[in-house]
């Protein structure tokens, strides 16, 4: 017991600033297994060994912590069956009955109340949870605190900040491992001052946290604790406005100016929804919320988020016919004028319109600093201050009118700086309005700031669509610049032959998504510039998908409008690259312009060779589109569900169509390479499930050419007939599963999905063909079917080639999911160096389904910051637990696909090498488990 007693003391931890110590429950946990109980039930004598199972199971599940507390005592372990007689038959556990008060433990044991008593707090610290409802803390209480350091001092409160242990909250978002660090706001002593303001404060948050907006700083606990009343709430890791105007150098997620706008965008957003608070029409009655302290002392910075905080002062109440309440204090330089009178210091009436000119207040700071820095800052706020009974730095005064010296600076910032800049001056002369109901509400305030900070990301993408356009001279490369203009047009943007955008424009369109949207075309347009650099083949397929959303996002008339803009410039343009076409642009304008007149090049040159390769006499496979019915629906990317019609057959039969996207890199010389390749992966696929039952993959009944979407369809025939059977990605099921928390995968069944899709890779290669583009999202199953993923089929042949040296490659598919599956070495740099995709690269891709596999888990859940450091990580931290759970074969598998260790330089010659190798070192090894080799 020594032993025991010196291995629970060891866990202790000492609570930062005091000399008490805790036992985190989780610790403890992990060190009473069922065989240490065991262990110390026997040494101890506690009963007759016929029944030590169903005690040390009765502690196992429920009274770790009473029973350890009798270990560390001292030779009382046998004292455990009092707590099991006294229980009362209730299903609770034991261990939830603790802090247990001095006199029930008098009754349960009388010899050793008083230490159980004292030690029974050292393992009873509080666990905190996201609860706003107020918690009474015992004094004798042990707080969690792993640290615990002050920052700061206010009228009512100190403010610290405090590190729990992790095993003692769940009020962050991190794993168990990571440190978790909050605010804690310390009211003082308990008097009717505190306990009113934390009334106040406690009251507001409650009904703030019921809003769930990611920019109002949200409350994770109250409780009082030694007469002192207490708040947790997040911790901001770059503090808040006030010290940010005090670093010289910008935060990186605030490296550019688009950010500050996006911020700013927030804080309104955050002041919108507190100013007009709702959370369901039909339930909730209107409110009216007021923050009246607004200032960036009160506005937390966390990388590139600002967040509303310090509800102390603010004011939230039924809706009546105006906000106007009596003002008490705050607010400082940012007070509206009408709040205070700055001579007599009488009150006056604050409303939301006084929130709307401190918001004012605080925008000019932040133009300021992101001009100037601190030395503006503190150059402005000197120069503000001005003497009236007292030495005051309003952006008011004196008198009611606005500080003359704010509306130099405004007029100074206008006349030089950017264009986004002077239209937000704009919108502030508007928000500084002496008199109240001149002032814009936060919700027209919030839609001029996303037009703002959209117009810095449409700015940023004027210069990298022009490169484009310079450095590919492509057809395609001009219309997608002019399909984005169109874009632009209708939302009133600026651009060199555009009239300047309205100051009083808002942002209509749904803001997350467009910015979302943008930063994926200024990705894409790096990408593509590469892509050229790298083959002289430019590929505008994800490029034309992005604009292609940012048109859908606009409103029916607006689309309309912006297809008469695109027309217009492409009839009108001096651009030579347009003049040939411009009888077909007349003749057939869309919204996809000269793609249309690519496609119809392309169907005539495949209708060329498919008649050619029927004469050669291979299988008719080549489709009639008009036989396809595509399903309506959201579908996946590269993939839709739909029905065939065979000739002279009334019954449907289900399909799955997967496209294989075409772009204007399949001009000139190999073009017939590609549209001969498309027929060859359907031939392949046609052929080999008849002949090779075994493989893995849909019955592919032949392609077809689809003009309207710029694509061939490879027709696959559904192994389910009922219309209700929908395929899932292996990705969807373990996603699933594990958000369920139910393992509903057996051990063998995993080791047969492994099996048969490296036996179908295997396949596959000595086909000499590659996939390129395996994952967990290419691999689907019925669901029908009696065991969920008992037979799996192997997709996305859509971007499939020859292993030819020779054979033209279109480089890495443009999916970025895609392309976490990719091998290190499968990038531009590769491509650029002549490098072509090897079958090393799929047994790689393999390689991470493997791991999947045998962690169910999904490798979007692994953070990296590149291919490479993926790959790193994945065999220093992953790979060694499919040792534990899968076997030290499977384990090996996977390192020798995720290291490419086959012996093989990947010439051409050893392809057939290192196709054997894979067969030696990763399907014989998966296929001799005796788990893999079980009946079904």
């Amino acid at each position: 017991m020594t032993s025991l007693k010196s291995d629970i003391q060891a866990l202790r931890c000492r609570v930062d600033g005091d000399s008490k110590y805790f036992v985190p429950h989780q610790n403890l946990y992990k060190l009473l297994t069922r065989s240490a109980i065991l262990t110390a039930l026997i040494v101890g004598s506690v009963a007759p060994s016929h029944r030590l199972d169903a005690i040390a199971d009765r502690i196992l599940f429920g009274a770790r912590r009473v029973f350890a507390i009798l270990v560390v005592l001292g030779g009382q372990e046998k004292e455990i069956l009092r707590f099991i007689e006294k229980d009362n038959f209730q299903e609770s556990q034991i261990d939830h009955r603790l802090p247990l008060s001095e006199g029930d433990l008098r009754a349960i044991l009388p010899s050793i109340a008083a230490p159980f008593y004292e030690k029974q707090w050292e393992f009873a610290a509080p666990v905190f949870t996201r609860e706003v409802e107020h918690r009474l803390l015992d004094l004798s209480n042990i707080l969690p605190f792993v640290e615990k350091k002050y920052i700061d001092r206010g009228g009512f409160a100190e403010v610290y900040r405090i590190a729990l242990h992790p095993g003692h909250q769940n009020l962050s978002l991190l794993g168990p491992e990571s440190k978790a660090v909050f605010v804690l706001k310390q009211f003082f002593q308990e008097n009717d001052d505190t306990d009113s303001s934390h009334s106040l404060e406690l009251h507001n948050l409650s009904l703030l946290n019921r809003l769930k907006h990611p920019h109002i700083l949200e409350l994770l606990a109250s409780f009082s604790y030694q007469n002192k009343r207490n708040l947790i709430f997040p911790f901001a890791e770059d503090g808040d406005l006030e010290s940010l105007f005090k670093k010289s150098d910008r935060p990186p997620e605030l490296c550019d100016d688009f950010a500050f706008y996006r911020c700013m965008s927030q804080l309104s957003s955050a002041l919108e929804k507190m100013h007009g608070y709702t959370i369901s029409a039909n339930l909730d009655p209107k409110v009216i919320g007021l923050h009246r302290d607004l200032k960036p002392s009160n506005i937390l910075v966390s990388k590139n988020k600002f967040i509303l905080a310090d509800f102390g002062l603010s004011s939230i109440k039924l809706f009546t016919s105006s906000s106007a309440t009596p003002f008490r204090i705050g607010g400082g330089d940012y007070l509206a004028p009408e709040c205070e009178d700055i001579e007599s210091l009488s009150k006056g009436i604050a409303g939301r319109a006084s929130d709307i000119w401190s918001l004012g207040c605080v925008l000019v700071e932040l133009l300021v600093y992101m001009r100037d820095g601190p030395p503006g800052i503190d150059s402005f706020r000197k120069d503000r201050v001005f003497k009236c009974t007292w030495t005051m730095r309003t952006f008011h005064g004196p008198g009611k009118s606005v500080n003359p010296h704010v509306i130099k600076l405004l007029d100074e910032m206008e006349s030089n700086g950017s264009t986004t800049s002077g239209l937000l001056i704009r919108m502030i002369r508007v928000m500084l309005s002496v008199e109240p109901s001149d002032r814009p509400l936060a919700a027209e305030i919030t839609r001029k700031l996303q037009f703002l900070a959209v117009n810095e990301l449409v700015i940023s993408l004027d210069e990298p669509y022009q490169t484009m356009k310079a450095t590919t001279g492509s057809l395609q490369a001009n219309l997608e610049l002019e399909r984005y203009r169109s874009w632009k047009y209708v939302l009133g943007y600026v651009s060199e032959d555009q009239i300047p955008v309205d100051s009083a424009a808002e942002f209509l369109l749904d803001f997350s998504e467009t910015v979302e949207l943008l930063q994926a075309a200024q990705k894409e347009l790096r990408f593509i510039s590469e892509r050229y650099e790298a083959t002289a083949y430019p590929m505008f397929l994800e490029l034309r998908r992005i604009n292609d959303s940012l048109l859908g996002l606009l409103r029916q008339e607006d689309q309309s409008r912006a297809f008469t803009y695109l027309a217009i410039r492409l009839l009108d343009t001096k651009d030579s690259a347009f003049s040939t076409d411009e009888k077909d642009i007349r003749k057939d304008l869309d919204t996809l312009g000269f793609a249309k007149d690519f496609s119809t090049m392309i169907s005539a040159k495949s209708q060329e060779l498919a008649f050619e390769r029927e004469r050669q006499g291979y299988a008719n496979i080549c489709l009639e589109p008009k036989r396809i019915e595509i399903k309506d629906g959201k579908s996946a990317e590269d993939h839709n569900l739909g029905w065939f019609s065979p000739d002279g057959l009334e019954e449907k039969r289900r399909i799955l169509v997967e496209w294989i996207r075409y772009d204007m890199h399949w001009e000139g010389t190999v073009q017939k390479e590609m549209i001969t390749r498309v027929a060859s992966i359907a031939s392949f696929l046609h052929q080999g499930v008849s002949h090779a039952p075994s493989l893995r993959t849909l019955e592919c009944l032949g392609y077809f050419h689809s003009p309207n979407r710029h694509a061939f369809g490879l027709v696959y025939e559904l192994p389910v007939p009922r219309q209700a059977d929908c395929p899932k990605s292996l990705n969807d099921i373990i996603v699933e599963t594990r958000k369920s928390g139910v393992d509903q995968i057996c051990l063998e069944d995993r080791f047969r999905l492994a099996l048969e899709l490296a036996s179908t890779l295997l396949k596959f290669h000595t086909g000499t063909l590659v996939h390129k583009n395996i994952s967990s999202y290419n691999v689907i199953f019925f669901s029908s079917q009696q065991r969920l993923i008992q037979s799996p089929y192997l997709i996305g042949f859509n971007y499939s080639r020859p292993n030819e040296p020779k054979a033209f490659t279109t480089g890495p598919p443009p999916s970025h999911t895609a392309r976490k599956y990719h091998h290190p070495e499968y990038n531009i740099e590769e491509t650029r160096n002549g490098g072509h995709f090897r079958f090393q690269f799929d047994y790689y891709s393999l390689g991470l389904v493997l791991l999947e596999i045998g962690l169910w888990d999904t490798v979007s859940n692994f953070k990296a910051k590149s291919t490479r450091d993926l790959q790193q990580k994945l065999l220093a931290r992953q790979v060694p637990l499919l040792g534990y759970c899968m076997g030290s074969a499977y384990r090996d598998a996977v390192d020798t696909c995720l290291q490419s260790n086959f012996g093989c330089t990947g010439a051409v010659d050893t392809d057939m090498a290192m196709v054997l190798e894979f067969q030696r070192l990763v399907v014989d090894p998966l296929r001799n488990f005796p788990l893999a080799q079980e009946k079904r």
